[in-house]
C-alpha cells in the first residue's frame, strides 16, 4: 500500500514538475489553466541555459510576471532590482529576460535602483545599526555596466530616483526585488 501511495505521489509531482518546454504550447486549449506545469519546465530550462548565472527565484519571479502580462494583453513589462551592490542579481535578471521574451513573447525593461556608494547612513534604529555602516555594499559601477548588455542601473537615494522614474511612465512593473537592507530605504521604495 505504501508502495503505490507512493508511486501516485510521485507520479502526480511528475505532472507539476515537467522537463519538457512542450508540454503545454501556447496554443493549447486549457493554455490559461494550468500555466504552473509549462512555467516550472520554463524555468527548469532557463535554469539550464543560464549554467548557474541565473537566480531562480528571480527567474520564477520573472516568468510569472510576464506570463501574466500576455494573459491579459500587455506586451511590456519592467522588472526591478532595489539595492543592487555588486550586481549579480541584476546580471542574472538581465540574462533571463532573452528567454522569457522568446518564450512568452512579452517585451522586458530591466532597472537596479543603488545609490552606487553602498548603505546610506542609518537613520533609524530599525535600520539595524548595530550590523549596517555606511557605505557597505558599495558599486563599482564601470565593471558593472560592462556586465550588463540591456539592464539600466538607477543611481541616487531611492527616496529621489523612484519618482522620477515614475514621471517617465515605464512599462507595468510586474516584478521586484528588494534587498535595500536598510529599513529607512525600504520604506522609501
Amino acid at each position: 500500500m505504501f508502495k503505490r501511495m507512493l508511486r501516485k505521489t510521485t507520479q502526480n509531482l511528475k505532472e507539476w514538475i515537467v522537463d519538457d518546454p512542450n508540454v503545454r504550447p501556447k496554443n493549447h486549449p486549457q493554455s490559461q489553466r494550468y500555466a504552473f506545469p509549462w512555467l516550472n519546465s520554463l524555468l527548469y530550462k532557463a535554469m539550464k541555459e543560464g549554467n548557474g548565472q541565473l537566480r531562480p527565484n528571480y527567474t520564477w519571479g520573472m516568468l510569472n510576471g510576464a506570463y501574466l502580462a500576455s494573459t491579459i494583453g500587455i506586451d511590456r513589462i519592467s522588472v526591478i532590482e532595489f539595492g543592487v551592490a555588486g550586481g549579480n542579481g541584476l546580471v542574472a535578471m538581465d540574462q533571463a529576460v532573452e528567454l522569457i521574451e522568446r518564450e512568452l513573447g512579452v517585451g522586458i525593461d530591466v532597472y537596479g535602483f543603488d545609490t552606487g556608494k553602498g548603505l546610506p547612513k542609518p537613520t533609524d534604529y530599525r535600520d539595524l545599526p548595530n550590523l549596517y555602516r555606511q557605505g557597505t555594499f558599495a558599486m563599482d559601477i564601470g565593471r558593472l555596466e560592462a556586465r550588463l548588455s540591456r539592464a539600466k542601473l538607477i543611481l541616487g537615494d531611492v527616496k529621489e530616483t523612484v519618482p522620477e522614474f515614475i514621471a517617465c511612465k515605464p512599462a507595468p512593473v510586474a516584478y521586484v526585488s528588494n534587498d535595500l537592507d536598510l529599513y529607512s530605504s525600504t520604506a522609501n521604495s
